[in-house]
């Protein structure tokens, strides 16, 4: 099925029902106790996360497909505790990129995290996704 996403051996199931765990997820600190801040998936990022994981687990294996998904955790992460780290775009927007994988993520700042719009390719067209609030 075209547009589907496969699991790969070793690392669990990043499909869209995957994902929406992710939704308002808040980290845990080392005393237990949740942070104020959360990220929140666009429905748009979900599938861009799984377009990319899916890519990379047919094309360059297991390994490297996990480590896609370990750095977007890692970069959103890093957005939740700076929530201004980034180029500053048009509508309220900031664009922060992933460090080995060619693609940003999109964000915009809410009052209690962060709303992740797009996970871009950086070969895309720029106005790839533009239409997502």
């Amino acid at each position: 099925m075209p547009g589907s996403v496969k699991p790969i051996a070793g690392k669990p199931n990043w499909n869209p029902v995957r994902l929406q765990q992710f939704r308002g997820r808040r980290p845990r600190t080392a005393a237990g106790k949740a942070p104020a801040m959360t990220y929140t998936l666009h429905p748009g990022a979900e599938q861009d996360i799984a377009s990319a994981r899916n890519f990379y687990g047919e094309h360059a294996g297991p390994v490297v497909a996990g480590s896609f998904l370990e750095e977007f955790e890692r970069v959103a992460n890093l957005l939740l505790k700076h929530p201004a780290l980034g180029a500053p775009m048009a509508k309220g927007r900031i664009s922060f990129p992933l460090k080995v994988f060619p693609y940003s993520v999109v964000y915009r700042n809410l009052t209690d995290g962060i709303l992740i719009l797009i996970v871009r390719h950086l070969h895309r067209k720029p106005g790839f996704a533009d239409s997502r609030r």
